[in-house]
Protein backbone atom coordinates (compact mmCIF):
# COMPACT_ATOMS: atom_id res chain seq x y z
CA UNK A 1 0.00 0.00 0.00
CA UNK A 2 1.21 3.33 -0.91
CA UNK A 3 2.51 5.64 2.32
CA UNK A 4 1.57 9.08 2.28
CA UNK A 5 3.59 11.17 4.99
CA UNK A 6 3.84 14.77 5.11
CA UNK A 7 5.86 16.25 1.94
CA UNK A 8 8.05 17.64 4.26
CA UNK A 9 8.30 15.01 6.46
CA UNK A 10 10.28 12.72 3.17
CA UNK A 11 14.02 13.55 1.85
CA UNK A 12 13.85 12.69 -2.06
CA UNK A 13 16.13 9.58 -2.88
CA UNK A 14 16.90 10.26 -6.88
CA UNK A 15 18.56 7.16 -8.53
CA UNK A 16 19.78 7.30 -12.04
CA UNK A 17 20.73 3.99 -14.20
CA UNK A 18 21.49 3.68 -17.65
CA UNK A 19 19.71 1.02 -18.01
CA UNK A 20 17.73 -2.16 -16.13
CA UNK A 21 19.63 -5.02 -14.72
CA UNK A 22 19.34 -8.19 -17.10
CA UNK A 23 21.07 -11.70 -17.64
CA UNK A 24 22.56 -12.44 -20.68
CA UNK A 25 23.50 -15.10 -22.74
CA UNK A 26 27.32 -15.28 -24.58
CA UNK A 27 29.19 -17.05 -26.96
CA UNK A 28 28.95 -21.44 -26.14
CA UNK A 29 26.03 -20.46 -23.42
CA UNK A 30 27.98 -18.25 -21.08
CA UNK A 31 25.51 -16.44 -18.11
CA UNK A 32 26.20 -12.74 -17.49
CA UNK A 33 24.00 -11.15 -14.71
CA UNK A 34 24.55 -7.26 -15.56
CA UNK A 35 23.81 -5.18 -12.85
CA UNK A 36 22.87 -1.50 -13.83
CA UNK A 37 24.34 0.78 -10.44
CA UNK A 38 22.84 4.62 -9.91
CA UNK A 39 24.97 7.28 -11.13
CA UNK A 40 25.77 8.83 -8.10
CA UNK A 41 26.75 12.61 -8.75
CA UNK A 42 29.32 12.49 -5.38
CA UNK A 43 30.87 9.33 -6.55
CA UNK A 44 34.47 9.47 -5.87
CA UNK A 45 35.67 5.81 -7.06
CA UNK A 46 34.89 3.26 -9.78
CA UNK A 47 31.15 1.31 -9.50
CA UNK A 48 32.32 -1.18 -11.99
CA UNK A 49 33.40 -4.83 -10.58
CA UNK A 50 33.55 -8.32 -12.59
CA UNK A 51 33.03 -11.44 -10.66
CA UNK A 52 33.65 -14.90 -11.51
CA UNK A 53 31.04 -16.57 -9.11
CA UNK A 54 32.04 -20.68 -8.24
CA UNK A 55 28.40 -21.50 -7.54
CA UNK A 56 25.82 -19.88 -9.52
CA UNK A 57 22.52 -22.28 -8.61
CA UNK A 58 23.39 -21.01 -4.77
CA UNK A 59 23.01 -17.39 -5.84
CA UNK A 60 20.09 -17.67 -8.08
CA UNK A 61 18.05 -18.94 -5.34
CA UNK A 62 19.28 -16.39 -2.54
CA UNK A 63 19.07 -13.69 -5.32
CA UNK A 64 15.62 -14.32 -5.87
CA UNK A 65 14.66 -14.83 -2.29
CA UNK A 66 16.13 -11.30 -1.74
CA UNK A 67 14.17 -9.76 -4.36
CA UNK A 68 10.55 -10.89 -3.78
CA UNK A 69 10.98 -8.29 -0.81
CA UNK A 70 11.52 -5.61 -3.34
CA UNK A 71 8.21 -5.62 -5.43
CA UNK A 72 7.19 -1.61 -6.36
CA UNK A 73 4.42 -2.36 -8.67
CA UNK A 74 2.95 -5.04 -6.52
CA UNK A 75 2.96 -3.45 -3.26
CA UNK A 76 1.85 -0.28 -5.21
CA UNK A 77 -2.14 0.25 -4.04
CA UNK A 78 -3.23 3.82 -3.61
CA UNK A 79 -5.98 4.57 -0.87
CA UNK A 80 -7.39 8.17 -2.78
CA UNK A 81 -9.90 6.84 -5.22
CA UNK A 82 -8.90 9.35 -8.06
CA UNK A 83 -5.28 8.01 -7.79
CA UNK A 84 -7.15 4.66 -7.67
CA UNK A 85 -9.15 5.00 -10.99
CA UNK A 86 -5.90 6.55 -12.83
CA UNK A 87 -3.85 3.44 -11.54
CA UNK A 88 -6.54 1.23 -13.16
CA UNK A 89 -6.92 3.21 -15.86
CA UNK A 90 -3.15 3.01 -16.59
CA UNK A 91 -2.60 -0.73 -15.77
CA UNK A 92 -6.06 -1.19 -18.47
CA UNK A 93 -3.85 0.93 -21.15
CA UNK A 94 -0.48 -0.66 -21.02
CA UNK A 95 0.69 -2.08 -24.38
CA UNK A 96 1.83 -5.29 -23.93
CA UNK A 97 4.93 -5.43 -26.18
CA UNK A 98 6.63 -2.73 -24.15
CA UNK A 99 9.99 -3.65 -23.01
CA UNK A 100 10.70 -4.03 -18.99
CA UNK A 101 12.99 -0.84 -19.15
CA UNK A 102 9.62 1.28 -20.64
CA UNK A 103 7.43 -0.49 -18.27
CA UNK A 104 9.44 0.91 -15.88
CA UNK A 105 9.79 4.49 -16.99
CA UNK A 106 6.25 4.44 -17.30
CA UNK A 107 5.55 3.14 -13.90
CA UNK A 108 7.47 5.89 -12.11
CA UNK A 109 5.72 8.64 -15.18
CA UNK A 110 2.91 7.32 -13.49
CA UNK A 111 3.61 7.84 -10.12
CA UNK A 112 5.42 11.35 -10.67
CA UNK A 113 2.12 12.68 -12.43
CA UNK A 114 -0.32 11.17 -9.96
CA UNK A 115 0.77 10.35 -6.38
CA UNK A 116 4.33 11.93 -5.92
CA UNK A 117 4.47 11.40 -2.17
CA UNK A 118 3.57 7.20 -2.84
CA UNK A 119 6.23 5.12 -0.97
CA UNK A 120 7.23 1.54 -3.29
CA UNK A 121 10.19 0.73 -1.56
CA UNK A 122 14.06 1.70 -2.34
CA UNK A 123 16.01 -0.17 -4.51
CA UNK A 124 18.14 -2.69 -3.22
CA UNK A 125 22.24 -2.11 -2.60
CA UNK A 126 25.22 -3.95 -3.14
CA UNK A 127 28.44 -3.59 -1.86
CA UNK A 128 31.81 -5.22 -2.21
CA UNK A 129 34.79 -4.97 -0.20
CA UNK A 130 37.40 -7.06 1.60
CA UNK A 131 34.99 -9.00 3.41
CA UNK A 132 33.09 -10.08 0.39
CA UNK A 133 30.54 -9.26 -1.99
CA UNK A 134 26.40 -8.16 -0.08
CA UNK A 135 23.52 -7.64 -1.53
CA UNK A 136 20.77 -5.82 0.93
CA UNK A 137 17.32 -4.85 0.63
CA UNK A 138 14.23 -4.09 3.10
CA UNK A 139 10.49 -4.00 2.30
CA UNK A 140 8.51 -1.24 2.02
CA UNK A 141 7.08 -1.57 5.37
CA UNK A 142 10.17 -1.31 6.65
CA UNK A 143 10.26 -4.18 9.27
CA UNK A 144 11.86 -7.20 7.36
CA UNK A 145 15.52 -7.03 6.49
CA UNK A 146 17.53 -9.24 4.30
CA UNK A 147 20.75 -9.94 3.12
CA UNK A 148 23.07 -12.23 1.06
CA UNK A 149 26.64 -12.24 1.83
CA UNK A 150 29.19 -14.46 -0.57
CA UNK A 151 32.66 -14.58 1.01
CA UNK A 152 35.34 -13.74 -1.72
CA UNK A 153 36.64 -17.81 -1.50
CA UNK A 154 32.89 -17.81 -3.45
CA UNK A 155 33.83 -15.37 -6.69
CA UNK A 156 37.68 -14.45 -8.50
CA UNK A 157 36.97 -10.68 -8.62
CA UNK A 158 38.66 -8.21 -11.58
CA UNK A 159 38.23 -4.33 -11.38
CA UNK A 160 37.31 -2.09 -8.44
CA UNK A 161 37.90 -3.81 -5.10
CA UNK A 162 35.44 -1.30 -2.91
CA UNK A 163 31.88 -0.84 -4.88
CA UNK A 164 28.58 0.47 -2.73
CA UNK A 165 25.70 1.73 -4.52
CA UNK A 166 21.88 1.03 -5.23
CA UNK A 167 21.38 -1.31 -8.20
CA UNK A 168 18.04 -1.96 -10.45
CA UNK A 169 16.13 -5.27 -9.49
CA UNK A 170 13.64 -4.98 -12.11
CA UNK A 171 11.40 -7.59 -13.57
CA UNK A 172 14.07 -8.36 -16.12
CA UNK A 173 16.32 -9.20 -13.53
CA UNK A 174 13.99 -11.21 -11.47
CA UNK A 175 12.57 -13.26 -14.57
CA UNK A 176 16.32 -13.75 -15.95
CA UNK A 177 17.57 -15.38 -12.89
CA UNK A 178 15.40 -18.79 -12.66
CA UNK A 179 17.24 -19.44 -16.06
CA UNK A 180 20.95 -19.57 -14.40
CA UNK A 181 22.31 -22.87 -14.29
CA UNK A 182 25.41 -24.78 -13.06
CA UNK A 183 26.27 -25.83 -17.09
CA UNK A 184 28.32 -22.80 -17.70
CA UNK A 185 30.61 -20.11 -15.68
CA UNK A 186 28.76 -17.20 -14.62
CA UNK A 187 30.34 -13.41 -15.17
CA UNK A 188 28.40 -10.98 -12.54
CA UNK A 189 29.08 -7.73 -13.72
CA UNK A 190 28.88 -5.15 -10.85
CA UNK A 191 28.21 -1.02 -12.57
CA UNK A 192 27.13 -2.79 -16.27
CA UNK A 193 28.20 -0.53 -19.62
CA UNK A 194 25.29 -0.16 -22.39
CA UNK A 195 27.20 -2.31 -24.74
CA UNK A 196 27.10 -5.76 -22.25
CA UNK A 197 23.14 -5.86 -22.11
CA UNK A 198 20.51 -5.96 -25.36
CA UNK A 199 19.17 -2.94 -26.59
CA UNK A 200 16.24 -3.79 -25.53
CA UNK A 201 17.56 -3.34 -21.33
CA UNK A 202 19.31 0.23 -22.50
CA UNK A 203 18.13 3.04 -21.94
CA UNK A 204 18.13 6.40 -19.64
CA UNK A 205 15.87 5.49 -16.12
CA UNK A 206 15.38 7.89 -12.97
CA UNK A 207 13.68 6.70 -9.92
CA UNK A 208 12.75 9.98 -7.50
CA UNK A 209 12.09 8.36 -4.59
CA UNK A 210 10.17 9.92 -1.32
CA UNK A 211 11.63 7.90 1.02
CA UNK A 212 9.94 7.97 4.42
CA UNK A 213 11.99 9.14 7.32
CA UNK A 214 10.05 6.75 9.60
CA UNK A 215 11.49 3.66 7.00
CA UNK A 216 15.10 4.86 6.95
CA UNK A 217 14.62 4.52 11.06
CA UNK A 218 13.54 1.48 10.63
CA UNK A 219 16.18 -0.17 8.74
CA UNK A 220 19.02 1.60 10.59
CA UNK A 221 17.30 0.53 14.11
CA UNK A 222 17.16 -2.91 12.30
CA UNK A 223 21.11 -3.15 11.77
CA UNK A 224 21.70 -1.11 14.53
CA UNK A 225 20.35 -3.68 17.28
CA UNK A 226 23.40 -6.38 15.84
CA UNK A 227 25.53 -4.48 18.45
CA UNK A 228 23.16 -5.67 21.51
CA UNK A 229 24.13 -8.66 23.20
CA UNK A 230 21.97 -11.42 21.80
CA UNK A 231 21.11 -15.54 22.09
CA UNK A 232 22.08 -17.37 19.99
CA UNK A 233 20.28 -20.60 18.82
CA UNK A 234 21.56 -23.32 17.07
CA UNK A 235 19.38 -25.33 14.14
CA UNK A 236 20.09 -27.80 12.26
CA UNK A 237 18.31 -27.90 7.69
CA UNK A 238 15.72 -30.34 9.22
CA UNK A 239 14.73 -28.29 11.59
CA UNK A 240 14.09 -25.64 9.58
CA UNK A 241 12.47 -27.93 7.09
CA UNK A 242 9.43 -28.82 10.05
CA UNK A 243 8.71 -25.31 10.82
CA UNK A 244 8.31 -24.41 7.34
CA UNK A 245 5.96 -27.57 6.98
CA UNK A 246 3.64 -26.93 9.85
CA UNK A 247 3.58 -23.26 8.64
CA UNK A 248 2.63 -24.36 5.15
CA UNK A 249 0.13 -27.26 6.38
CA UNK A 250 -1.72 -25.00 9.08
CA UNK A 251 -3.67 -21.61 8.94
CA UNK A 252 -3.40 -18.92 11.37
CA UNK A 253 -6.21 -19.17 13.86
CA UNK A 254 -8.11 -16.14 13.51
CA UNK A 255 -7.53 -13.61 17.54
CA UNK A 256 -4.82 -16.64 18.95
CA UNK A 257 -1.01 -15.78 18.82
CA UNK A 258 1.13 -16.16 15.94
CA UNK A 259 4.55 -16.68 17.74
CA UNK A 260 7.43 -19.00 18.31
CA UNK A 261 7.94 -19.89 21.55
CA UNK A 262 11.22 -20.46 22.83
CA UNK A 263 12.90 -22.72 25.70
CA UNK A 264 15.93 -21.75 26.28
CA UNK A 265 18.35 -23.98 28.70
CA UNK A 266 22.32 -23.49 28.94
CA UNK A 267 23.81 -27.11 28.01
CA UNK A 268 20.42 -28.52 26.03
CA UNK A 269 18.93 -28.33 22.70
CA UNK A 270 16.63 -25.66 22.44
CA UNK A 271 13.16 -26.06 22.09
CA UNK A 272 10.46 -24.14 20.00
CA UNK A 273 6.66 -24.10 20.14
CA UNK A 274 5.13 -22.61 17.26
CA UNK A 275 1.85 -21.05 18.36
CA UNK A 276 -1.16 -21.44 18.15
CA UNK A 277 -1.11 -24.76 17.54
CA UNK A 278 1.69 -25.96 20.27
CA UNK A 279 3.40 -27.90 17.89
CA UNK A 280 6.57 -28.39 19.73
CA UNK A 281 10.43 -29.12 18.19
CA UNK A 282 13.35 -29.84 20.13
CA UNK A 283 16.18 -28.52 17.77
CA UNK A 284 19.07 -31.03 16.65
CA UNK A 285 21.60 -28.40 15.19
CA UNK A 286 23.50 -28.29 19.08
CA UNK A 287 23.11 -27.51 22.65
CA UNK A 288 22.15 -23.67 23.59
CA UNK A 289 25.69 -22.07 25.38
CA UNK A 290 23.73 -18.85 26.99
CA UNK A 291 24.15 -18.13 30.53
CA UNK A 292 20.78 -18.60 32.02
CA UNK A 293 17.59 -20.41 31.03
CA UNK A 294 14.39 -18.29 30.02
CA UNK A 295 11.67 -18.37 27.71
CA UNK A 296 11.22 -15.99 24.99
CA UNK A 297 9.09 -15.38 21.95
CA UNK A 298 9.58 -14.10 18.96
CA UNK A 299 7.24 -13.11 15.79
CA UNK A 300 7.01 -12.44 12.12
CA UNK A 301 7.26 -15.94 11.73
CA UNK A 302 5.27 -16.40 8.27
CA UNK A 303 8.12 -13.72 7.28
CA UNK A 304 10.18 -17.72 7.30
CA UNK A 305 8.10 -19.20 4.12
CA UNK A 306 10.48 -17.13 1.84
CA UNK A 307 13.67 -19.62 2.83
CA UNK A 308 11.84 -22.67 1.19
CA UNK A 309 13.97 -22.68 -2.26
CA UNK A 310 17.36 -22.26 -0.04
CA UNK A 311 16.53 -25.15 1.88
CA UNK A 312 18.62 -27.80 -0.39
CA UNK A 313 21.81 -25.47 0.07
CA UNK A 314 21.42 -25.07 3.38
CA UNK A 315 24.14 -26.52 6.04
CA UNK A 316 23.29 -25.27 9.10
CA UNK A 317 21.04 -22.41 10.62
CA UNK A 318 21.45 -19.52 13.62
CA UNK A 319 18.28 -17.96 15.51
CA UNK A 320 19.67 -14.84 16.87
CA UNK A 321 17.22 -13.35 19.20
CA UNK A 322 17.28 -10.10 21.28
CA UNK A 323 14.55 -10.42 23.73
CA UNK A 324 10.44 -11.01 23.62
CA UNK A 325 8.84 -8.67 20.79
CA UNK A 326 12.60 -7.54 19.45
CA UNK A 327 14.62 -7.81 16.14
CA UNK A 328 15.39 -11.38 15.24
CA UNK A 329 18.15 -12.63 12.82
CA UNK A 330 17.65 -15.72 11.21
CA UNK A 331 21.03 -16.80 9.57
CA UNK A 332 21.61 -19.49 6.90
CA UNK A 333 24.75 -21.14 6.19
CA UNK A 334 25.22 -22.48 2.32
CA UNK A 335 28.52 -23.02 1.85
CA UNK A 336 30.67 -19.71 0.83
CA UNK A 337 27.08 -17.94 0.88
CA UNK A 338 25.32 -16.79 4.19
CA UNK A 339 21.22 -15.31 3.76
CA UNK A 340 20.37 -13.48 6.77
CA UNK A 341 16.92 -12.80 7.08
CA UNK A 342 15.93 -9.80 9.93
CA UNK A 343 12.83 -8.73 11.27
CA UNK A 344 11.72 -6.47 13.70
CA UNK A 345 9.52 -8.48 16.21
CA UNK A 346 6.80 -6.09 16.15
CA UNK A 347 4.21 -3.58 13.82
CA UNK A 348 4.84 -0.36 13.37
CA UNK A 349 1.69 0.75 15.55
CA UNK A 350 3.15 -0.82 18.45
CA UNK A 351 4.79 2.23 19.57
CA UNK A 352 5.71 1.02 22.79
CA UNK A 353 8.25 -1.75 21.73
CA UNK A 354 9.61 1.04 19.11
CA UNK A 355 10.30 3.51 21.86
CA UNK A 356 11.84 0.26 24.10
CA UNK A 357 14.20 -0.13 20.85
CA UNK A 358 15.00 3.54 20.65
CA UNK A 359 15.82 4.06 24.47
CA UNK A 360 17.78 0.71 23.84
CA UNK A 361 19.80 2.15 20.63
CA UNK A 362 20.16 5.62 21.10
CA UNK A 363 21.54 8.02 18.76
CA UNK A 364 24.22 9.72 19.73
CA UNK A 365 24.87 13.94 17.87
CA UNK A 366 28.03 13.06 16.52
CA UNK A 367 30.66 15.20 14.72
CA UNK A 368 31.30 14.73 10.78
CA UNK A 369 34.87 14.81 11.43
CA UNK A 370 34.38 11.96 14.06
CA UNK A 371 31.71 9.66 11.70
CA UNK A 372 34.69 9.92 8.65
CA UNK A 373 37.59 9.14 10.77
CA UNK A 374 35.63 5.97 11.65
CA UNK A 375 34.38 4.55 8.01
CA UNK A 376 38.07 5.27 7.40
CA UNK A 377 39.47 3.30 9.61
CA UNK A 378 37.06 0.29 8.75
CA UNK A 379 37.65 1.18 4.85
CA UNK A 380 41.13 0.78 5.44
CA UNK A 381 41.30 -2.53 7.29
CA UNK A 382 38.32 -3.89 4.92
CA UNK A 383 36.06 -5.95 8.20
CA UNK A 384 36.44 -5.53 11.89
CA UNK A 385 34.82 -6.85 14.88
CA UNK A 386 32.78 -4.42 16.60
CA UNK A 387 35.26 -4.56 20.25
CA UNK A 388 38.51 -4.52 17.73
CA UNK A 389 37.19 -1.10 15.84
CA UNK A 390 35.33 0.79 19.30
CA UNK A 391 39.29 -0.02 20.69
CA UNK A 392 40.66 2.01 17.89
CA UNK A 393 38.17 4.81 17.94
CA UNK A 394 38.55 5.09 21.92
CA UNK A 395 42.01 5.71 20.87
CA UNK A 396 41.46 8.31 18.76
CA UNK A 397 41.61 12.37 20.70
CA UNK A 398 39.15 13.62 18.82
CA UNK A 399 36.76 10.78 20.42
CA UNK A 400 38.31 11.41 24.00
CA UNK A 401 37.80 15.23 23.79
CA UNK A 402 33.94 14.75 22.99
CA UNK A 403 32.58 14.29 26.67
CA UNK A 404 29.60 11.57 26.68
CA UNK A 405 30.43 9.25 23.40
CA UNK A 406 32.52 6.33 23.00
CA UNK A 407 33.67 4.52 20.68
CA UNK A 408 31.36 1.68 20.85
CA UNK A 409 28.80 4.52 20.47
CA UNK A 410 30.34 5.67 16.95
CA UNK A 411 30.60 2.09 16.04
CA UNK A 412 26.50 2.30 16.83
CA UNK A 413 26.82 5.30 14.77
CA UNK A 414 27.89 3.87 11.77
CA UNK A 415 25.26 1.20 11.90
CA UNK A 416 22.71 4.05 12.18
CA UNK A 417 23.99 6.02 9.66
CA UNK A 418 24.05 3.86 6.78
CA UNK A 419 27.77 3.68 6.52
CA UNK A 420 28.24 0.12 7.65
CA UNK A 421 27.05 -3.44 7.19
CA UNK A 422 26.74 -5.83 9.90
CA UNK A 423 27.99 -9.29 9.84
CA UNK A 424 25.68 -11.14 12.30
CA UNK A 425 27.17 -14.49 11.70
CA UNK A 426 31.01 -13.20 12.37
CA UNK A 427 30.19 -9.87 14.81
CA UNK A 428 31.57 -7.72 12.49
CA UNK A 429 31.12 -4.57 10.39
CA UNK A 430 31.80 -4.28 6.64
CA UNK A 431 32.33 -0.33 4.89
CA UNK A 432 29.15 0.17 2.94
CA UNK A 433 27.18 3.33 2.15
CA UNK A 434 23.34 2.86 2.39
CA UNK A 435 22.08 6.47 1.38
CA UNK A 436 23.60 8.56 -0.55
CA UNK A 437 23.02 11.80 -0.80
CA UNK A 438 20.53 11.97 2.30
CA UNK A 439 21.53 13.50 5.88
CA UNK A 440 21.75 10.62 8.87
CA UNK A 441 20.94 14.17 11.11
CA UNK A 442 17.08 13.70 9.95
CA UNK A 443 16.62 9.94 11.29
CA UNK A 444 17.51 11.66 14.60
CA UNK A 445 14.55 12.79 17.24
CA UNK A 446 15.63 16.47 18.16
CA UNK A 447 13.83 16.54 21.49
CA UNK A 448 13.66 14.95 24.42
Amino acid sequence: MSDHLPETDQPALTLRYRGVSAVERGEGGAQRVCLFTNEADDATTSQRAQLTVRDPLVLREALRILLTLHQPKGSYLPDDPKIYEAYANWRRSLDPTLTSLELTRSFYQFLGEHDPTAWVGCDPTLSLNAAGLAFETLDPTGRVYAAVHLAPSGYQSEGASLVSAQFDAGEALQSGLSTLHNGAELKLILGAQEDEVSDEHVGTLTKTLPTPVSWQRNLTQLLASSTREMREIPLSRMDLYNILQQLRLNADVPKQKKGIRLELIPGKAPALTLEPWNWRLVGTGGVYRGDRAEVMGVWDRRDLMIFDALLPYVEQAQLYAFGEAQPTFWVLHCGDLTFTLATMGFRPSNWSRGVLLDLSLPRFQVNEDMLQQAENLLVQAGELTHSELAKQLDQLQSVQAQEGVTGKDLVRSLLQTGRARPNILKGTLSPRLLFSGLSPDTLRYRDE
